[in-house]
């Protein structure tokens, strides 16, 4: 009986990859494909934007999907978890939702990535682009709600970004 076992083996990897366990491609299955990186768009410094959601589904028909999910690159610190994030274990046919949302610490052009790592055979790593830009908040200045943007000279009472210089006025 075990030399039966035994070829089983040795014939599935040389039709199919399989783990330590003996479990096929087919029967472990994280479809990468399915899943798309995601731009926040523009968000306040010291605020957080809007969560967004992925679900990662163990596609396969026996086995067990386990893995890690992490944010990593130079401006990781800038987004957070707020589902789903390190280790998981799926049985066949079952999902987990991670949630990501983005809280910069200062302004400007923001990357990510968000890693899953899992024993899928044919797809053991998950690279999702996160980005997002940094705004600083509006300044009031004597309390009229009128935006300055560019190179408009500030002679009267407006709103201008706190991180943009203001026009020196001539005239």
């Amino acid at each position: 009986q075990r030399s039966k076992f035994t070829r089983l083996i040795s014939y599935r990897r040389l039709s199919e990859p399989v783990d330590a366990n003996g479990c096929s491609a087919s029967q472990i299955d994280l479809n990468c494909e399915d899943l798309a990186g995601f731009d926040f768009g523009p968000v306040l410094v010291g605020a957080c934007g809007q969560e967004h959601l992925w679900t990662l589904t163990n596609e396969g028909t026996t086995g067990t999907l386990t893995g890690t999910i992490t944010l990593t690159g130079a401006d990781a610190g800038e987004f957070e978890f707020t589902l789903g994030g390190g280790d998981f274990t799926l049985a066949a046919g079952a999902s987990h939702t991670v949630g990501v949302r983005f809280c910069p610490d200062a302004s400007g052009s923001k990357a990510a990535t968000l890693s899953i790592s899992s024993n899928d055979l044919d797809e053991s790593q998950c690279n999702l682009s996160l980005s997002g830009i940094g705004r600083m908040p509006l300044a009031m200045i004597d309390g009229v709600n009128e935006p300055i943007y560019g190179d408009s000279c500030i002679s009267g009472p407006s709103y201008i970004p706190a991180d943009t210089q203001q026009p020196a006025c001539t005239g």
